[in-house]
């Protein structure tokens, strides 16, 4: 960040713009037309189109001049990156019968979990390479900062991506759509769709919206805590959590797709979200404990929440995944992503600044901010998870018209 600001001629907070607001704001708001575009269109063309826009968006990154070039070249990143989400999950309600969507979505998911984690391996490593092997950099890329030969680098892989998934993945017939006997709804006839749903879509979309609270909490001040508080290297809190979330990460969106289908399987749709409830109470118990006792078991306790908040999410997509239409997926995904980005993100990384400035005052009590933030985040979906739970089991008590497809 330090190199960009310094060549772009821009402060802190116009960095913390481009990093944040120019990508999330796009990214949630496009969601939406965005997902009603996969409910009703080619999902693998959006992919392919997506996967282009974002690729080229960041190599425009790299060639950027100014601030408003980069913050323009971010959010047609975020854009692009909008694309993916709503059109996987709309096509794995489509390829997996109900009792395999939670594995398929956990599997997927998987491969976030790992990029966040590698992404600062990866990221790290292009950049001290570029910028310690000064004669191949010239011979290829000329007089360019090694930030924008990362970026331009990083860009590069879309093009072949796109192309793979041209050539692999063809298009599957919509599940959803020939079991209500219609083709195509209109976009109000979608929303009255889910307005009948409200009982327990809304309150999910809300719990997921805590649980990214307090991953954000977590997440955005964690690493000062332990910087603060035990007086961590820096190095080794980057590679402690990035270990960390990667393990952590996979085996609780991999354990919840098991989980998920197995209680799926015996008791309907229901018995995920009820699942859901339990792991998010354990949530509260682990964010309680988190900052009164030694390092080690701190850091363990933060792993166990990053399972917990993977475990969680995974349950109630695939659950929503199992009792929504094909032309409501895409919507339904693009609607959580805007709660989590808007609502979630913010409020959780607010939240724990404010407590420690204005409540504690006191930066040395930031580790208690977290634990009030995480573990109010996790009661509250609680009891959300608990009260969405009942009005699914009775609409979709086995999810039968899906599993009979």
């Amino acid at each position: 960040m330090d190199q960009i600001r310094a060549e772009l001629l821009i402060s802190d907070t116009q960095m913390s713009l481009i990093q944040g607001l120019a990508f999330a704001s796009a990214y949630a708001i496009a969601g939406l037309p965005l997902g009603r575009l996969a409910d009703q269109g080619q999902r693998v063309r959006l992919m392919i189109v997506g996967i282009l826009l974002w690729s080229s968006a960041t190599a425009a990154c790299g060639l950027a001049t100014d601030f408003t070039s980069m913050f323009v070249a971010r959010v047609l990143v975020g854009v692009g990156e909008a694309a993916l989400a709503p059109a996987v999950f709309s096509m794995i309600g489509d390829l997996f019968p109900p009792h395999r969507q939670g594995t398929a979505t956990a599997v997927f998911t998987a491969g976030t979990t790992v990029g966040q984690g590698t992404s600062l391996i990866i990221g790290g490593g292009l950049f001290h390479l570029m910028s310690t092997a000064a004669p191949a950099q010239t011979l290829l890329f000329g007089d360019l900062a090694p930030w924008r030969v990362v970026l331009l680098c990083l860009a590069a892989p879309g093009v072949p991506i796109a192309l793979l998934l041209w050539m692999t993945v063809r298009e599957p017939a919509r599940r959803g759509i020939a079991i209500a006997g219609h083709s195509r709804r209109r976009t109000r006839d979608v929303l009255a769709a889910f307005l009948e749903r409200r009982r327990y879509i809304f309150p999910l979309w809300i719990a997921l919206a805590l649980w990214t609270a307090g991953d954000a909490a977590m997440s955005g001040w964690a690493p000062t805590f332990l910087s603060r508080v035990y007086h961590t290297p820096i190095a080794a809190i980057g590679t402690n959590l990035g270990t960390l979330a990667i393990m952590c990460g996979v085996a609780g969106t991999l354990l919840g797709g098991f989980l998920g289908d197995r209680l799926s399987v015996f008791g309907g749709p229901h018995l995920r979200i009820s699942a859901a409830a339990a792991v998010s109470a354990m949530g509260i118990a682990t964010a309680t404990i988190y900052f009164r006792i030694d390092m080690p078991i701190a850091f363990a306790c933060i792993g166990l929440w990053i399972a917990l908040s993977n475990l969680c999410q995974i349950l109630v997509i695939s659950a929503l995944q199992e009792v929504l239409p094909s032309d409501m997926r895409g919507v339904n995904i693009a609607c959580i992503a805007f709660f989590d980005l808007f609502f979630g993100a913010s409020i959780g990384h607010g939240s724990a600044a404010a407590l420690t400035d204005y409540v504690f005052q006191d930066p040395q009590a930031v580790g208690r901010s977290i634990a009030i933030v995480t573990a109010s985040a996790a009661s509250i979906a609680t009891l959300l998870f608990w009260s969405a739970a009942r009005p699914l089991a009775a609409q979709h008590p086995r999810a039968v018209a899906y599993s009979s497809v």
